[in-house]
């Protein structure tokens, strides 16, 4: 039913984007001829750049208006929309398109300081991209003049200075893009003052100053604001109340401090990431109040005890049913497995690592996370066996559970991850739109992503599956520091997509198996070291060797080691006091004893001082 809604909903907005472009005031495809003027402009500016990939080609005729990255009005046949992205531009102008609304001047080359350029001057402007085109220095005071603009994107370059004061006449402001420069200074109380911005991106600077009640002005929670992103700044302090329109919020890579704020004042925020701060205290259940939320990422922090369970309250139990994708990763949290996320039916991405969960894995893992393509429980307290309801998470693509005290053999159903051996090696409609999720937030979290299995570093024991071959689009295998043994199985060698794999420190004997992507594999002797029982090419002991010299065990019986020393150490006990006993009860052996000890005494002494004596003569 809901693939039949999602159909329906598409085909709506595509119907509505068609007949909204047959009624679209902008067209370059019209009856309606160009200004000749403006054509004049065009052909001018055309001149004066430096298009070596001729990206302006088209650039030829009579009507300007049927030229690429050339719009024109269907009214009035003034060019209102230019895009001219790429060429070099910074020694030409077309300041004689007064009527221009749109200009697109991104990842041009001007490297040159921000003074005036001929763009400033279009008063008309309402959309002006110059992201990426090499501009440094301090705003221009003339941007003071662009009144009508709506949306600007300076970002991607290298302005420094604070957030200038010409900024704040730009009132029609819907859009503010000034991220990846070199700006300073704490954030201006003037911005609350554009009660139109929707979307702030000033991320990637060097902003600093605590964060407080001035810093989100009062009148910023009227705003429309629904997208800001202040990521790696130096912004301080705690978090303050949000705008309450607010439905993006990025503040990771911040100097945050104090705890998660008891009411965030954004009851619709879908997105919130507050990594790698240095947030403290517990986690609050305001969290689970957000019942819009998709995107939670929290980790890096110094927060500490346990998850609230939003399940105890029927109120808010739907909050969980919206979340996508939840890192938790590198806290102090602690307590078993989070049973809030029973009710997470979408969820995409779980990351729990680097904690002190414990407890064993639940059962019902495998029924209610349907949709999960990415686990990593790493470095936690999580033990007992791999349950078998952990294979049944068919979607699954990267699973990292290294660094517990899990035991047992390996499932053999582990071969059961379906997108582990997706045939065709297209990404998945669940990691797809897992990483769509939130204006591409997911790909922060997964920019190296393979798919992955990670066992590493518990107590497994038994032999590999011999079908894991079937995993054929594993791209990194890591199953070391276990206590496997057996041979290696033969369809290992059928991982074609396998880059990197891990077999070292375990009990495995026989041959390595051969096969083509098996030879590709980097350093083979660290793959398998640990591992005195194998054989084979890749490594330096041939198999004759192996079968007539017994392996020595890597991964000796610790419980033997261990009654070895009991019994020594009790027979020492016992012996000393057979003796204790046999001195207490035999007078005879005692008074033996002690004219034996007096005798040898007399005996040393008169040796040593006979060879004092004599040893003096010859020296003196």
């Amino acid at each position: 039913m809901g693939t039949l809604q999602f159909l329906c909903i598409q085909i709506a907005i595509t119907m509505l984007l068609f007949t909204q472009s047959k009624s679209t005031t902008e067209t370059n495809d019209s009856n309606t001829s160009c200004n000749a003027s403006e054509r004049s402009a065009l052909l001018a500016f055309r001149a004066g750049l430096s298009d070596p990939a001729n990206l302006l080609s088209s650039w030829k005729g009579s009507d300007c208006c049927r030229w690429k990255r050339v719009h024109c009005s269907n009214n009035t046949g003034h060019v209102v929309r230019l895009e001219l992205q790429g060429p070099d531009c910074h020694h030409s102008s077309v300041s004689n398109l007064t009527s221009i609304e749109t200009l697109d001047l991104s990842a041009n080359d001007f490297h040159k300081h921000s003074t005036p350029n001929w763009f400033w001057d279009l008063t008309s402007l309402k959309y002006l991209d110059v992201s990426r085109s090499g501009f440094y220095g301090q705003f221009p005071e003339e941007i003071g003049n662009m009144t009508s603009i709506v949306e600007l994107d300076l970002s991607n370059n290298a302005l420094v200075g604070n957030l200038p004061t010409e900024l704040e006449p730009l009132s029609n402001l819907t859009r503010l893009y000034l991220g990846f420069n070199q700006l300073t200074g704490p954030m201006p109380l003037w911005i609350g003052e554009l009660t139109k911005l929707t979307t702030l991106d000033i991320s990637s600077n060097n902003l600093d100053g605590v964060i407080h009640e001035g810093f989100l002005p009062s009148t910023m929670e009227f705003m429309r604001g629904k997208v800001m992103d202040f990521s790696s700044n130096q912004l301080g302090g705690p978090i303050p109340k949000l705008p309450i329109n607010l439905t993006n919020l990025d503040l990771s890579r911040n100097n945050l401090v104090g705890p998660l704020p008891l009411d965030f004042g954004a009851p619709g925020l879908e997105t919130l990431v507050l990594f790698e701060n240095s947030i403290s205290g517990t986690i609050p259940s305001s969290l689970c109040k957000l019942q819009s939320l998709t995107l939670l990422d929290i980790s890096g922090n110094n927060l500490m005890g346990l998850v609230p369970d939003c399940l105890g309250n029927e109120s808010i139990t739907n909050t969980s049913l919206s979340i996508l994708a939840l890192s938790l990763r590198n806290n102090n949290l602690s307590g078993e497995f989070p049973l809030f996320l029973q009710n997470c039916q979408q969820l995409v991405f779980l990351d729990l690592s680097n904690n002190h969960f414990l407890g064993t894995s639940p059962p019902w893992i495998g029924d209610t996370l349907p949709s999960l393509a990415f686990l990593r429980l790493r470095s936690n307290m999580f033990y007992g066996h791999i349950p078998e309801e952990l294979t049944k998470l068919v979607n699954l693509q990267y699973l990292d559970i290294a660094c517990n005290n899990l035991m047992g053999s390996i499932p053999k159903s582990i071969v059961q991850y379906q997108r582990m051996s997706y045939a065709d090696g297209s990404i998945p409609h669940g990691l797809e739109y897992g990483i769509y999720v939130a204006g591409n937030r997911l790909v922060g979290y997964t920019d190296n992503f393979t798919v992955s299995l990670n066992l590493s570093w518990n107590a497994f024991s038994g032999k590999i599956p011999e079908k894991i071959g079937a995993l054929v689009q594993v791209e990194s295998l890591d199953l070391s520091h276990n206590e496997l043994s057996g041979e290696i199985p033969s369809s290992l060698s059928a991982l074609t997509s396998l880059s990197r794999l891990n077999l070292s420190y375990n009990r495995l004997t026989g041959e390595v198996p051969s096969g083509n992507q098996l030879q590709t594999l980097e350093d083979p002797a660290y793959i398998y070291i640990g591992n005195p029982g194998l054989c084979g090419p890749s490594l330096l002991r041939k198999c004759s060797q192996a079968k007539t010299i017994p392996a020595p065990r890597e991964h000796h019986d610790d419980s033997r080691d261990v009654s070895f020393f009991l019994s020594i150490g009790c027979g020492y006990v016992m012996g000393l006091w057979s003796i204790f006993c046999t001195f207490l009860f035999k007078r005879k052996w005692r008074v033996n004893w002690f004219t034996l000890c007096d005798s040898l005494y007399d005996w040393v002494y008169v040796q040593v001082a006979v060879t004092w004596a004599s040893w003096t003569r010859k020296n003196g």
